[in-house]
This record gives C-alpha cells, sequence and structure tokens, in this order.
C-alpha cells in the first residue's frame, strides 16, 4: 500500500465512496475505541492493534487508518481519535506481539478530527498475540490461522521445512546403504568430486544432510528423506511418498498406480 495514496482515499471517503469500498489487503479503516471506561478504552485499543499488526506482518504489510467509519460517506465519516498517546500504542503493539513487531504511527490532522495510520511491514517470521493467536489478511479480513495452515504460511514466507530436524531423529538413523548410494550418484554426476574422499559423517555435513543445530549434530528432515533407514522414514515422516502414475490415452484415468514409501535414492 503507498502511502501516497492515501490522502485522496480520505477525500474519496468524504465526497464518493464509503471506506468499507476502500479496503484492500494491505488496508483497513476503523473507528477508534471509544468507551465511558478508561481502562476498557485500552483494552479494546490495545486487542485491535494486536490483531491488525499481527495479520499484517503475517502477511504483506499494511496500514491500519483509525479514526474512520467505514458506512459512510460525507465528512462525518471521519470520527477522529481522542485521548491517544502514541507511544503507549506502539508499547501495546510490541508487548502484545510474539515476537515483538514494531509499528510506525503517524498522525494524519484533518479539519474533521485527527487521523492516525498504525503502518506494519511484512515479516519473514510468523507472529501471534501475547494470547497465541496467529492471524493472517485474507482479502479484506484478518482471519485466525490454525496449526494446519501454518506450515504452508511458513513455506510462502521462504521457510525450508526440510532444512529443520525432528528431536527424535538421531543419527543413528542413517543407513550406511543409502550413504553408499549417495555416492555412486555424486561419482555419476559429478566424478572427481573432492566430496567423495570424504568419510561419511563429513561428506553428509558437506552435504548439508547433517548440521549441528543448538550445539548438536542433527540429521535434517531432508536428510532422513535421503538417506534415512526405511522403518525411521516410514514413523517419522509418513508423509514421505513416492507416487508414480503412468497414462495411456486418457490423461484422467493413469493405467498404472505406483506407491513407494523409500528413501528417495533407492
Amino acid at each position: 500500500m503507498k502511502e501516497s495514496k492515501i490522502p485522496n482515499l480520505i477525500t474519496k471517503i468524504k465526497t464518493t465512496t464509503p471506506a468499507h469500498a476502500l479496503e484492500t489487503q494491505q488496508l483497513d479503516f476503523k473507528r477508534f475505541p471509544t468507551t465511558s471506561s478508561r481502562e476498557n478504552h485500552k483494552k479494546k485499543l490495545s486487542s485491535l492493534l494486536r490483531e491488525y499488526a499481527v495479520a499484517f506482518a503475517n502477511s504483506d504489510g499494511g496500514i491500519l487508518l483509525l479514526g474512520i467509519e467505514n458506512n459512510i460517506t460525507s465528512p462525518e465519516a471521519i470520527t477522529g481519535c481522542h485521548n491517544y498517546n502514541i507511544e503507549e500504542m506502539r508499547r501495546m503493539v510490541f508487548d502484545g506481539t510474539r515476537p515483538p513487531i514494531i509499528a510506525e504511527i503517524e498522525e494524519l490532522p484533518q479539519p474533521e478530527g485527527m487521523l492516525l495510520a498504525v503502518k506494519v511491514s511484512k515479516s519473514s517470521r510468523i507472529h501471534s498475540t501475547s494470547s497465541g493467536k496467529k492471524y493472517q489478511r485474507v482479502g479484506t479480513e484478518n482471519r485466525l490461522i490454525f496449526p494446519e495452515d501454518e506450515l504452508n504460511l511458513k513455506v510462502a514466507k521462504g521457510y525450508d521445512y526440510t532444512a529443520g530436524y525432528m528431536l527424535e531423529v538421531g543419527l543413528d538413523s542413517i543407513d550406511p546403504l543409502e550413504v553408499s548410494r549417495l555416492r555412486n550418484w555424486i561419482e555419476k554426476y559429478s566424478p572427481g568430486s573432492e566430496s567423495l574422499g570424504l568419510d561419511d559423517t563429513d561428506l553428509l555435513k558437506s552435504l548439508g544432510i547433517i548440521q549441528e543445530i543448538e550445539g548438536e549434530e542433527r540429521l535434517t528432515i531432508a536428510g532422513l528423506m535421503l538417506v534415512g533407514k526405511e522403518q525411521a522414514s516410514k514413523g517419522h515422516l509418513p508423509q514421505n511418498e513416492i507416487i508414480y502414475f503412468r497414462f495411456g490415452e486418457s490423461d484422467v484415468d493413469p493405467v498404472q498406480s505406483i506407491y513407494m514409501k523409500m528413501p528417495l535414492l533407492r
């Protein structure tokens, strides 16, 4: 969302278009929370800021414009922000998100009242509120991220699942026979490679199959898929499967289907 467009959008809200029609994945409008109790006001404001900060950070970043009624087209749509403290609002976001999110908050004075633009950048990490709720922007909505969706979001952010490891999988899950197959592949496709002169452990380290993680040598998930013992792979990665389809005249129904749960080099 380009900040330079905001003045034009505010003009549209005052003259031709309700705010809700201008909302996008990276822009939302909200009335500034008001209650008779200062304590309730803080709770409402903090909850709103945390939700939007997490949703924008987990998506493509965005701006929340506070002080606007989103279903009115007139200067009355600018309801303004009252009794606020920008530094306190920034702390609400920082203290109320995990990992902490740093938000920029800018005042946008209007004749009808003060608007506040809360700007959040896209993050390479997945964030949650301090209570553990994770949101992302889907169109113009903030939607909860459920555990089964989290891996897809990590991958979309550039996270390599196969570079991770499993606590319960040790180096004893390595199959020497699969390591021999790996050496044969290297010799076939990269003859004369210096890595062929390394012992098995150093070879796997040089390829990133074994990595030092938190002070311990770990077999990566990619390593388990490549050189892991078949039973270890089946037990810890039941989703690891090679599926082979052979088609005849039809592109829809295969004439042969083979499902193989085995190390990838076999």
